[in-house]
């Protein structure tokens, strides 16, 4: 059974969602959704504490991908790192943390008839 969710956490949730799914849409940048993310769940009133760390442990896969995108000293990355980035692995390790965070924010809202 889904907790009592106030209206003000149903908002946030749904900026959420609304921020992942423009993302998808390449309409915000990745530097956006992260920041946009972080807020929101800063400012999420009813939260338990499972569930945060789950979001936080995907919002985090975002957050080490782009700052491997904006280290502004790629040529002291070591070999693997390079690599890493050079393979495009990052850009599906973006994908995944994307697509495991609208799992987990879509069953948080709750349409109106449903409360």
């Amino acid at each position: 059974m889904l907790d009592k969710i106030s209206a003000y956490d149903q908002r946030q949730y749904k900026l959420m969602l609304a921020k992942l799914l423009l993302y998808k849409k390449d309409k915000i940048s990745l530097k956006n959704l992260i920041f946009s993310l972080e807020s929101l769940l800063k400012v999420l009133n009813i939260m338990d504490e499972n569930w945060k760390n789950e979001f936080v442990r995907n919002w985090g896969v975002l957050e080490v991908v782009y700052a491997c995108f904006v280290y502004p000293k790629y040529e002291e990355l070591n070999e693997k790192d390079k690599k890493y980035v050079n393979e495009g692995k990052d850009k599906i390790e973006i994908k995944d943390a994307v697509n495991k965070l609208i799992k987990l924010v879509e069953p948080k809202i709750v349409e109106e008839d449903e409360t």
